[in-house]
């Protein structure tokens, strides 16, 4: 994969913010670059019907080059620490595409269309806003599946309030990486789930994911870790066992 520069930047929501940004040093294209994200609540506990507080969209703009984090929901209960990891793709070895994707209420499901050249060499990134107070987390579960060079599916099993996101696919046009593309189950009542994939090099792999289902207002119950246990094997662990789970 070629990258021409790294960083990180940590953005701070408070509670009755909904937007926050921070400038980017050192980058060429803003449209070339990927986002890595992870994000805690620095303010306990969280009420059952704020789900949404936490879920936040990435974007990229210019003029000053800058990342933008947002979320669909304030409220004064949350505030919200992001951290975003940035790479910058050269944009020729490594071609970044972005788009953005959105569900309405009462609305489960929807594709947008990547243009990809090879399935097997491009992964999916996607982050995205909520604005449900419903206290479902299944519906701020979104799911997000390369379904072929033509189609990315983004899909819920809950569909309570509004879904905004972007999509980034990031794709080898030389070959330097391979993707597989796989699904976990996890079964209601289940702990943990597996799926086995072709050998791999533990060492030059890293694991990207979304999720959807679980339990409709508990996080333990819709979150999972997921590790490569072998070099043919992936596992999910999640806390709590109520309802079906599968992660992409």
């Amino acid at each position: 994969m070629s990258i021409l520069t790294s960083q990180r930047k940590q953005i701070t929501l408070a509670a009755t913010e909904l937007t926050g940004s921070a400038t980017l040093t050192g980058i060429t294209d803003v449209t070339n670059c990927i986002p890595f994200l992870t994000r805690r609540v620095t303010t306990p506990p969280i009420p059952s019907d704020t789900h949404s507080e936490m879920m936040v969209d990435v974007t990229f703009a210019s003029g000053p080059n800058r990342v933008i984090v947002t979320r669909g929901q304030a409220g004064a209960d949350a505030v919200v620490v992001v951290d975003v990891g940035i790479a910058e793709a050269d944009g020729t070895d490594t071609v970044v595409t972005v788009g953005t994707y959105a569900m309405a209420n009462g609305t489960g499901s929807t594709t947008a269309n990547p243009g990809l050249t090879t399935k097997n060499n491009a992964y999916l990134i996607h982050t995205y806003m909520g604005d449900s107070t419903s206290g479902a987390m299944t519906a701020n579960n979104v799911r997000g599946v390369v379904t072929s060079t033509t189609v990315l599916t983004f899909d819920r099993s809950a569909t309570s309030g509004d879904i905004d996101g972007h999509w980034y696919t990031v794709e080898s046009t030389d070959s330097s990486f391979a993707v597989q593309h796989v699904a976990i189950t996890i079964a209601t009542s289940n702990t943990t789930g597996t799926v086995a994939i072709n050998s791999i090099a533990e060492a030059k792999t890293f694991l990207m994911g979304s999720r959807y289902g679980g339990s409709s207002d508990d996080i333990d119950d819709s979150s999972a870790d997921v590790v490569l246990t072998s070099d043919v094997l992936i596992t999910a662990t999640r806390e709590n066992n109520p309802g079906s789970a599968s992660l992409e």
